[in-house]
């Protein structure tokens, strides 16, 4: 009899040792998140001096996208990404509107503002607590992103006016969940009216990004990234219609996301991500990190 159970009991240490490996590589992939996220962080505000060249690159006909900002973020926040062991499939949709657009993306974890990031040059209209984290903080302000006090009506109401301002004077883009926050079970929550009134003054293109895949890989109050395959998807341009009101045009952008999302869970693959191939992607960037950073330590001790 104990010969027969030995197999057992062999199984479920086999099992505890590959749950624990698993949990190892998620600590270091969180490990190089953080360090990769920290280290764009001081790269983008050693960069915001560049910002002042952005009112005459614009006079001169530079449209948002080429704006040499614009063309580093991106890149930065795929370095982010794959240090996540992050891989997106992106399907660009949206015909490649460059100016005078609001980007609607579901919110279902925070690598989603990467993500958005990573794919479309935009200012963020984030909650105004982010403002008082070191280093993010301090380049959410130097960027001139549009903060929001959602505890506050007026004040957030005088936000989004600010951002209406950009988007039809600078003809800016704008990214902002129309969810308000960030989903706690992964399924799309009520959109709230502020981006579509935003939408109406402004009269700014909405491109609906939806974004499946990553709730798994990073869902509030984890503590562990899994990594894996994200998909992007930005859908066809949204325009205003005459005489549209706010609810009309919320029902409609929302229809296009139930569609969009409904599509993807079914096509989405469902075999478990890559462990080893993710975490490599971490391993690689913490690396890259750790050359980059004695090189600079170097330079400034002269050595």
């Amino acid at each position: 009899m104990d010969f027969l159970k030995y197999p057992k009991v062999r199984s479920l240490d086999i099992y505890n040792m590959s749950t624990f490996l698993q949990n190892i590589c998620s600590v270091i992939r969180m490990t190089a998140f953080i360090s990769s996220f920290a280290f764009i962080q001081v790269i983008t505000l050693l960069m915001a001096p560049l910002t002042i060249l952005n009112p005459f690159l614009r006079r001169c006909g530079v449209i948002e996208k080429n704006l040499p900002t614009n063309q580093v973020l991106p890149i930065l926040a795929r370095f982010v990404l794959f240090s996540s062991g992050v891989r997106l499939n992106v399907n660009d949709q949206s015909k490649k509107v460059t100016s005078k657009v609001i980007y609607m993306y579901n919110h279902t974890s925070n690598l989603d503002p990467v993500i958005v990031m990573s794919t479309a040059a935009c200012k963020f209209i984030y909650k105004k607590e982010l403002m008082y984290v070191p280093i993010f903080g301090w380049a959410m302000l130097a960027y001139k992103h549009i903060a929001i006090d959602r505890k506050n009506r007026a004040q957030a109401i005088e936000s989004l006016n600010r951002a209406v301002k950009s988007v039809v004077e600078k003809k800016q883009n704008v990214a902002i969940s129309p969810e308000g926050t960030r989903s706690k079970t992964g399924l799309l929550q009520e959109f709230k009216k502020g981006p579509f009134h935003m939408a109406l003054q402004s009269r700014a293109t909405i491109v609906p990004v939806v974004i499946t895949g990553v709730f798994p890989i990073l869902p509030p109050k984890s503590f562990l990234l899994t990594g894996g395959q994200v998909a992007v998807k930005l859908l066809p341009p949204v325009t205003i219609r005459e005489n549209e009101s706010v609810e009309e045009l919320q029902e409609r952008v929302r229809i296009m996301f139930v569609d969009a999302l409904e599509a993807s869970n079914k096509a989405a693959p469902k075999s478990q991500p890559n462990y080893l191939a993710t975490t490599a992607q971490s391993l690689v960037s913490l690396y890259a990190l750790f050359q980059i950073t004695t090189l600079v330590v170097g330079l400034v001790l002269g050595r």
